[in-house]
């Protein structure tokens, strides 16, 4: 109950900076600089064909962060199952459960059957988060 007290403060307390901070950036005609998830997807353009080449050589790191600026910071669903299918064959357990999961939801026969096919890869790896996820998708797929 304290703890639970304390939190919503500072949740006030941090909404109140946050207005604060808007409100001056406002009165001084500046845009704040609002962060979102797709900062960590942002890639400058020198930088995408070195992670092209490491990404086809096998890291799955790289193929990981083309896949995070195709798909939250490009827009361009294509590319990003491209390199999330990269990325899983580099051997990425929660890559082969993202990309099951995309393609699960998919119309198409042949891409839920791919799904399945990736969704037990995951379930089969030793990364034990990415493995209860397969299971849990697999079983939705199955009703």
């Amino acid at each position: 109950m304290e703890q639970d007290r304390r939190l919503h403060w500072k949740c006030l307390l941090a909404a109140g900076l946050l207005w604060r901070a808007v409100s001056l950036a406002q009165a001084q005609d500046v845009a704040p600089k609002w962060i979102s998830g797709n900062e960590a997807a942002k890639l400058r353009d020198e930088e995408i064909p070195a992670l092209q080449v490491k990404a086809l050589e096998g890291s799955d790191e790289a193929a990981g962060k083309l896949f995070g600026y195709y798909m939250f910071s490009s827009y361009d669903r294509g590319k990003a199952i491209y390199w999330l299918t990269v990325q899983a064959e580099n051997g990425s357990a929660m890559a082969a459960y993202n990309l099951g999961a995309m393609l699960g939801q998919e119309s198409d026969a042949d891409k839920r059957t791919r799904a399945i096919f990736w969704l037990k890869k995951a379930e089969a790896s030793a990364d034990l988060k990415a493995s209860g996820l397969a299971r849990g998708e697999l079983h939705r797929l199955s009703r």
